[in-house]
């Protein structure tokens, strides 16, 4: 390898990591404070929930939309709008007062534009990552670091600042992120589609220069990645049943540590932080990890992992009264020793590095390739949907449900039980294999 190439590769390896932290940074203090803007805005809890639901559902239907057209034409355009429509929707948002219902419904909607962001993100570290010897983890972690730097940096510019900082903080990172994606991805790669699209294509006389062509390739190509074999519905599948179960670690677990423990939001915040820096080295070491053991082994280590720390939160529960006997508690005194119960929760907490960075790096790698180059903002939207969205959408439900006929415990084994049998099925019929000659996946059935 030249100097030259060794350069531009370093070049593109610091420009991926700039793209996950500075994409990171401007989306999480929207992300962390949205709810107490909207409560100064006069919003009850309910309007903010319903609001929050049909964001979801706008998420749904845009973010695909988006990214297939990001797929077809040039994806850098369509990150470059979702930065730009961030600032203006925000801006909506800022000098309009008073806020009615209404208004902020019609900035949603507006919003939806913003939806792709994090996919784009993550195909654009593809790009700039193609042909070095870091995958899809070293750059991502600089995404969770990103992710409790902004969320304290942004908290603290509030309270010296009050709300614009909210504001102003975002739109500097938007900028920076607008640049980095315009002007530092590469445009989309559209030869990297397979011999057998190519031949169904000449078969059909389509011409590949026109747009129309494209189109038909692009469906072709979906054909292969959801339906010419199980790989993608097995693995999507599993990603959703997983975004449910995870979703109680991201509310119930936190609504249980203000409720059942009594613990001030510090802690919640010193609970989420901890559980960001468990998935810094696991984040760091996945494409080794992933490369030696292969996708699924990862995929099932992870999701034993959340079923450790589902029981073990079980275990450390202030209800739990073997818990209290073998700390040689009192009943009476459960209240003033609550501070051991919560030590314990912050160390199962470190188990987060496991149960979400080691699966996310593992499926994130597995479905880009079984997407290949053709549609990498296609298969990472599918994924994304999949867990965040109809698995988010669906695990509040659920487990909403369960929480208020029986109590959090009740969650936390349900959940462990579900995640057996995902992990079952998963272990069962998913054994993935890199053909690294013609860079493509497969998943054969066991038999």
């Amino acid at each position: 390898m030249s100097k030259t190439q060794w350069d531009t590769k370093n070049v593109n390896l610091m420009k991926a990591k700039a793209l996950f932290f500075c994409t990171a940074m401007a989306n999480v203090g929207w992300s962390r404070f949205q709810n107490n803007f909207y409560l100064e805005q006069g919003l009850s809890p309910r309007e903010i929930g319903s609001l929050k639901a049909i964001g979801l559902l706008l998420k749904f239907l845009g973010e695909p939309v988006l990214c297939i057209i990001a797929d077809l034409t040039d994806s850098r355009i369509i990150f470059s709008l979702c930065m730009i429509m961030q600032i203006v929707t925000m801006e909506m948002m800022r000098l309009v007062k008073p806020l009615t219902y209404s208004y902020l419904l019609v900035v949603k909607v507006l919003r939806t534009l913003t939806s792709p962001t994090t996919t784009l993100t993550t195909t654009s570290s593809f790009k700039l990552t193609n042909g070095t010897n870091q995958g899809y983890g070293k750059q991502r972690m600089f995404g969770s670091m990103a992710w409790g730097i902004g969320a304290f940096t942004c908290a603290s510019l509030m309270d010296l600042y009050g709300m614009d900082a909210l504001f102003f903080y975002t739109y500097f990172f938007n900028i920076i992120s607008f640049l980095v994606g315009y002007f530092g991805v590469p445009s989309n790669n559209l030869s990297a589609k397979s011999d057998s699209v190519d031949d169904m294509a000449s078969n059909m006389h389509v011409s590949k220069g026109t747009f129309y062509g494209q189109a038909c390739e692009y469906v072709l190509e979906m054909k292969r990645f959801l339906f010419d074999s199980s790989s993608c519905l097995l693995l999507l599948t599993n990603a959703l049943v997983y975004g449910v179960i995870v979703t109680v670690f991201d509310t119930f677990l936190f609504i249980s540590i203000q409720e059942d423990y009594h613990a001030s939001v510090t802690f919640s915040g010193v609970v989420t932080s901890v559980s960001i820096l468990a998935c810094l080295p696991i984040f760091y070491y996945s494409d080794k990890l992933i490369s030696k053991y292969g996708h699924i082994p990862m995929i099932v280590f992870a999701q034993v992992a959340s079923i450790v720390r589902l029981l073990l939160y079980v275990l450390v529960h202030p209800g739990n009264q073997s818990i209290i006997k073998s700390m040689n508690i009192t009943e009476e005194h459960v209240a003033e020793s609550r501070h051991k119960l919560l030590a314990m929760v912050l160390g199962v907490s470190l188990l987060h590095g496991f149960s979400f960075a080691l699966f996310w790096a593992a499926i994130v790698d597995a479905i880009f390739k079984l997407g290949r180059c053709s549609l990498s903002a296609t298969s990472m939207a599918a994924l994304n949907v999949a867990f965040f969205t109809i698995g988010g959408a669906v695990g509040n439900f659920v487990w909403g449900w369960v929480y208020h006929v029986g109590g959090v415990v009740e969650v936390y084994l349900f959940a462990a039980g579900v995640s057996v049998f995902n992990v079952f099925i998963i272990y069962r019929f998913g054994r993935v294999s890199l053909v690294s000659q013609k860079h493509e996946y497969s998943i054969a059935d066991n038999a």
